[in-house]
């Protein structure tokens, strides 16, 4: 054996182990620094996270950048957008309308509507209510109403267009509706008040609350710029369906908002009522979760291109977090800090059970596939030193080397292409600046290293072949002439 292939099996062997300790152990956290760890790891372009204790701000930190290029640091002005944790001030808009009798929460929503209705069907358009939609059973069919540059199109023609309709019996089954029933919500608070939804929201919430940083403005000049994938920054996307994802706030405007919810649960409100047709995994607008010891918290998360963001509030003990970020690298950091602040703040972690269980059936895979090439190269290093395996005369060795090597590189062009580029995104279901990777913890990012160990084995082993029985039993014959 090649003193030359002894040094690439440890190298390949070293970079395992490197793999596998960083998924394994990578991402220990101390308690007392969670927050800074958090960040030091995720690395998201900017962050502004916010704690709230005994109902008042206790810390708001600043991380990063809003505009990296321009090096504008992230203050507490900076604003960013919340996508779906808009949904929570919608609810919380009809909640108003409702404990006002303008609204009924068990009406159907048909009744309150004229620009639009749920078309007839073979199921009970009658079932769909406010309800329903604000606990995701409604039964009614998507719509991501985004990308559309005329923004006077308008929620009604927005359903139209999208072609929303029932495709399940309302209240049978929790299905998260990424903007359809927050739209309609949107649409039936316009309808009911007169005025637009903005102007409704603007009156009623945001000035009520001294929320004077937050609109629904996506280009205002305190906003951050959003960045998706690594580091590619984009154009805000415009979303219709304002009232599911198009709130625009700065850290200290959503304390506010925070415990003015705080002040609303304790008075009893339907709001934060686990809804039983959602098995008790959804109430109006909002997730609750009982950690270990009975304690109830209430979260929501918000994702969209570019941003990420989380809230958790404990309306018992006045203790709330909020974490927003102008980057796709925050997706898993926002559950991360949830977890982290619930096991700090109030003794239990708050686990969110997709994102656990993401995590550690990647993690699985991963060590896996680790172990799977420490067999392969443990085996192959067997059978070379053994004599199983002898390279292959210069000429064969030279083009199985660069057969193997072309076909390897193309697989991890192929690989990085997937992974780390929008194209498959785009192409597929035209959503631009979606990037494969964000969607998995970051220590996914080793699959690649594992990725190059495969290709140089396989490149290296492409080099030898397996020793004919004719060239053992010759070996063996001059092995018995020697020793005669």
């Amino acid at each position: 054996m090649s003193k030359k292939t002894k040094i690439g099996a440890l190298v390949c062997v070293a970079v395992l182990l490197l793999a596998v300790l960083s998924i394994q152990f990578g991402n220990t956290r101390n308690d007392s620094n969670y927050i800074d760890e958090a960040v030091s790891y995720y690395k998201p372009q900017g962050t502004e996270i916010v704690l709230i204790k005994n109902g008042e701000i206790d810390q708001t930190l600043c991380y990063g950048y809003a505009n990296v290029e321009e090096k504008t640091k992230v203050t507490e002005d900076t604003q960013f957008k919340i996508a779906s944790i808009s949904k929570v001030f919608t609810s919380y808009a009809i909640m108003q309308l409702v404990d006002a009798g303008k609204l009924n929460l068990d009406a159907p929503i048909n009744s309150y509507l004229t620009q639009w209705q749920v078309p007839a069907s073979e199921y009970d358009a009658n079932k769909v209510t406010l309800r329903t939609l604000l606990c995701h059973t409604s039964g009614l069919s998507g719509s991501d109403a985004t990308g559309y540059i005329d923004e006077n199109i308008g929620v009604a023609a927005t359903l139209e267009k999208d072609k929303v309709h029932m495709l399940r019996e309302p209240g049978t089954e929790f299905v998260y509706l990424e903007a359809t029933g927050l739209g309609i919500c949107q649409l039936v608070i316009e309808e009911t008040t007169g005025m637009s939804f903005a102007d409704y929201m603007q009156k009623n919430i945001f000035d009520k609350l001294g929320m004077t940083q937050t609109s629904f403005e996506d280009s205002t000049s305190a906003l951050a710029t959003p960045y998706a994938g690594l580091n590619q920054p984009i154009e805000v996307t415009h979303y219709v369906l304002t009232g599911a994802s198009g709130i625009t706030t700065t850290g200290t405007d959503m304390a506010r908002f925070i415990v003015e919810l705080m002040r609303y649960q304790q008075t009893g409100a339907e709001m934060f009522t686990p809804q039983d047709l959602a098995d008790g995994a959804w109430c109006l607008g909002i997730t609750p979760k009982t950690l270990s010891g009975g304690k109830m918290i209430y979260e929501h998360n918000g994702t969209l291109t570019g941003w990420n963001a989380q809230i958790a509030i404990s309306p018992d003990t006045g203790d709330g977090l909020i974490v927003l970020s102008n980057s796709d690298k925050a997706y898993y950091m926002t559950y991360q800090m949830m977890e982290d602040w619930g096991r700090y703040a109030l003794g239990a972690a708050i686990i969110d059970e997709n994102i656990t269980g993401m995590s550690q059936s990647v993690k699985t895979i991963l060590l896996g596939f680790a172990a799977v090439l420490f067999v392969l190269i443990a085996w192959n290093y067997y059978l070379t030193k053994c004599g199983t395996l002898v390279e292959k005369d210069a000429r064969k060795r030279k083009i199985s080397y660069m057969i193997s090597g072309l076909v390897m590189i193309f697989a991890m062009g192929f690989y990085g292409v997937l992974f780390y580029m929008p194209i498959i995104f785009d192409i597929l279901y035209q959503q631009p600046n979606y990037y494969l990777f964000s969607f998995f913890p970051p220590f996914i990012h080793w699959l690649a290293a594992e990725l190059l160990v495969l290709s140089a084995v396989v490149v290296w082993r492409s080099g030898y072949r397996r020793k004919k029985m004719q060239e053992k039993k010759v070996s063996t014959k001059g092995e018995s002439f020697s020793v005669r």
